[in-house]
């Protein structure tokens, strides 16, 4: 409503939006970082490079995607570094709960925060009777509010035990926890998949057993089960086989998990470096460990490639889908070069009342009707 108030609905600033969200998200990572574990402030470059990678274009470049996704990304941050600040002030569950309403109302992987905030509550000293009864009581409410507007449009009959539960789901599942940063080579994927999720699951499977937590570890615990929450709703939404390549805007969501892995993976090996005595087991470490970092970085440069390459080309072809929209010859009756997005029923449809409601891409445009290029001779030689 803002975009169409104040920029006649100009996606450009949907999309600055989207950079101003992604930095929310990274600040507060920074101050989760600072709070935990501040001798390796310094980890704070790989995961901003994970976080601000192209991989993503669909997102950068789609107004509505800018919004929406990356709004999720961050309130899901923001829930999770304000439940764990409810240990030092009690009102502190008030902001965690407006951002777990905001970003289950965002997407329905957002809504996975309601499942995640118990882990910390659980596990903190203070007001944790009056911070669970809160916590269950929007829970319970937010859910069941979701269930009911969603339930008419469900499709996952039968879906878990002859899809998700099958050995192609779980290979889907790892393959999916390593999109953004591991992207050819199915190999190197799962195994890149089966690190994170085991970095994950670890830790969290080890304080289960010791019956108490390192505390500084909840965050990033949280943080990495919302990128395997993520997972699982995108496998129960988006299953059609193993080998599938994942869409761009699904690495706002496995950034998540690859975060948490990072930071987990550092922080052990950081701990577990300060024991050891022995000065050549303390060599052997950091060059496993720097072994880490450099696959890691290759990983990433790669996903920074493929991510502005592919993005040029996804920008090129919605130029001109946009040239077909501004060309009146052709009456809004335009189909998108890519296939899989002919949305031209409803293109021509909506488009002519954005015209007359004077708004973008139409802004302050008047179309005048223009030669057909192919039928232009000097146009010919650039027929495919």
């Amino acid at each position: 409503v803002l975009s169409i108030v104040f920029s006649a609905w100009n996606f450009t600033y949907l999309m600055y939006f989207g950079w101003v969200l992604v930095s929310i998200s990274v600040f507060v990572t920074f101050l989760i970082v600072k709070k935990t574990f501040p001798q390796i402030l310094w980890i704070m470059i790989p995961i901003s490079a994970i976080m601000y990678s192209p991989i993503q274009y669909e997102n950068f470049l789609w107004g509505f995607a800018s919004v929406q996704l990356f709004m999720i990304s961050a309130t899901v941050f923001l829930s999770i570094y304000f439940l764990n600040k409810i240990n030092s002030n009690r009102f502190f569950i008030l902001p965690a709960i407006c951002c777990g309403i905001i970003s289950s109302f965002s997407g329905v992987t957002g809504i996975g925060i309601w499942f995640l905030g118990f882990y910390s509550i659980l596990l903190q000293v203070r007001w944790k009777k009056s911070s669970l009864i809160i916590w269950a009581i929007c829970s319970i409410s937010i859910c069941t509010i979701f269930s009911f507007l969603y339930s008419n449009n469900s499709t996952l009959e039968g879906k878990f035990t002859t899809d998700i539960l099958s050995i192609s789901g779980i290979k889907y599942f790892i393959l999916y926890l390593s999109h953004g940063i591991a992207l050819k080579f199915e190999l190197i994927r799962l195994i890149v998949g089966s690190i994170i999720l085991s970095s994950i699951i670890g830790p969290l499977i080890y304080f289960v057993i010791k019956r108490n937590t390192n505390h500084k570890f909840i965050p990033w615990i949280q943080l990495g089960l919302a990128g395997i929450f993520s997972g699982g709703f995108t496998l129960i939404g988006r299953f059609t086989d193993a080998n599938v390549q994942f869409v761009s805007r699904y690495s706002t969501f496995t950034a998540f998990d690859q975060v948490a892995s990072l930071v987990i993976i550092t922080a052990i090996t950081y701990f577990i470096y300060l024991k050891i005595t022995s000065k050549t087991r303390k060599k052997i470490l950091k060059k496993i460990y720097l072994i880490i970092i450099f696959c890691l970085m290759i990983l990433i440069i790669s996903a920074y490639y493929f991510g502005y390459t592919h993005g040029q080309q996804w920008k090129t072809m919605n130029d001109k889908f946009l040239g077909c929209l501004l060309n009146p010859i052709f009456e809004f009756k335009c189909v998108h070069p890519n296939n899989l997005s002919n949305f031209h029923n409803n293109v021509y449809k909506y488009a002519p009342i954005l015209y007359e409601l004077n708004l973008e891409p139409f802004h302050n445009k008047i179309l005048v009707p223009t030669s057909i290029p192919l039928l232009d001779q000097k146009e010919w030689k650039n027929m495919e």
